[in-house]
């Protein structure tokens, strides 16, 4: 039997996917949280307004902005917060965006083509 509508709002109330990342440099363990449908799509029009003013530096930054939260699922960070997020080492940046990148579903060749603007982003099955 296939699902009901009833089962798909059922599974709303379980929450986004999460998982705890430690980042040793720091010793200190943060909470990363993938985007719902409504925030991917949020996500993809910032990209596209930076790829339209010219600027894709900090499309790593927003992302990783968006899905840090504390022990209780609230962000920790805004969106305005991704341009001193930018300036954190490589290192410790790249786990972060490719958990959370993996938890909300995007794939590296989605990123390219938000970036790139010119066909429909695949998305993860």
């Amino acid at each position: 039997m296939g699902m009901t509508r009833m089962d798909f709002f059922d599974r709303l109330r379980v929450g986004l996917p999460t998982r705890k990342h430690h980042i040793p440099e720091w010793d200190k363990e943060i909470t990363i949280r993938g985007l719902s449908a409504g925030q991917r799509d949020q996500y993809e029009l910032m990209l596209k307004d930076m790829r339209d003013e010219g600027e894709l530096a900090g499309t790593r930054a927003l992302l990783v902005a968006m899905c840090v939260v504390d022990d209780e699922g609230n962000r920790i960070f805004k969106d305005s917060d991704a341009d001193e997020l930018n300036g954190l080492p490589a290192m410790i940046m790249d786990p972060i965006f490719d958990m959370a990148a993996r938890l909300s579903g995007l794939l590296r060749a989605d990123l390219e083509q938000i970036e790139k603007n010119s066909e429909p982003v695949q998305t993860v099955s």
